[in-house]
């Protein structure tokens, strides 16, 4: 469930109502003709009961929404390389979940309008009578839709697969260009993470709370990459844009590691890891030489600014 099938199921849902919307106003105008004649008393237990069965169903779907918060958490609790996916299907699920509050929102309000306006009978109520009915088949269904996806055992599997989509396009070969060492790539991004944690704990192993911080087992803390990363970033040993290279580096990583395919990557992105490891770890090496030079340190950061002068 990334961002392309987020994008998918809100197409889905909207196709959907306009489909059901467009089949029910050719058979009954939704202003004018009443879909179905119904006495007070039927109107009446027809708006309660919608507006009932609706709300019941938004309870339990807030309810599974719990557990299921808790069993993704649970599920990337001591992997920090399903980090990415775990946060953007919870991110998925909420917005999902705010589309279908608000649908059964729309849908109560309706009913308890229509109840209100039993004894003021006008035109203006064969829309509350079939608007309510129409939105209680759309809520239903997206309800629906929304515990099957949550119940999907293949729901990590699917955002890593679409995690490693969306980045390979920077790491894999193509007819221009040529193959590189996969387990080279590996092996010095590990480098390069280890080295970045360092340094980040480095800095700030004067400061006791944030040190705690980033070594916390917490169940849904940011993997300590990602602290160390914006560690350095604050203190100006990285700029922004290298942030984003090297945790766009993280992600394809994370997401290849969990792969059963074959993965292949790129000589350039292979040299380019490199790259960047080599200057880091270089300026992490002047960093902790109780003998550095401020010239010294101004030279190993220049390196560092260099690698994205050109992006």
């Amino acid at each position: 469930m990334g961002k392309g099938s987020g994008t998918n199921y809100y197409f889905l849902c909207l196709i959907s109502s306009v489909l059901v919307a467009t089949v029910w106003s050719a058979f009954f105008p939704l202003v004018g003709v009443p879909a179905y004649f119904l006495n007070e008393n039927q109107l009446l237990y027809l708006f309660s009961v919608i507006a009932q069965v609706i709300g019941g169903l938004f309870g339990l779907t807030l309810t599974a929404y719990v557990f299921f918060i808790d069993k993704i958490k649970d599920s990337a609790r001591d992997d920090e390389t399903l980090y990415d996916a775990t946060n953007a299907l919870l991110s998925q699920c909420f917005h999902r979940l705010i589309l279908i509050a608000a649908i059964c929102g729309a849908t109560i309000f309706l009913s308890v309008l229509g109840i209100i306006a039993l004894n003021n009978w006008s035109e203006d109520f064969y829309f509350l009578i079939n608007e309510s009915t129409l939105l209680f088949l759309i809520d239903t269904t997206a309800i629906l839709v929304f515990g099957i996806q949550l119940l999907d055992p293949r729901k990590l599997d699917k955002e890593l697969n679409q995690i490693k989509r969306d980045t390979e396009k920077y790491y894999m070969p193509t007819a221009s260009t040529k193959q590189g060492d996969f387990t080279k790539f590996l092996q010095t991004y590990n480098k390069l993470e280890d080295t970045i944690k360092h340094f980040a704990e480095t800095c700030m192993c004067m400061e006791v709370e944030a040190q705690t911080s980033l070594n916390s087992n917490s169940s849904f803390y940011k993997p300590k990459i990602l602290q160390s990363l914006n560690i350095l970033c604050s203190r100006e040993i990285i700029n922004g844009p290298l942030l984003d290279e090297i945790n766009r580096f993280r992600k394809y990583r994370n997401s290849v590691v969990h792969s059963s395919e074959k993965i292949v990557v790129s000589k350039s992105a292979c040299d380019r890891i490199e790259q960047i490891f080599d200057a880091i770890d270089e300026a992490y090496k002047v960093y902790i030489d109780p003998n550095k030079t401020l010239e010294k340190w101004e030279g190993a950061i220049r390196k560092i600014y260099d690698l994205t002068k050109d992006f």
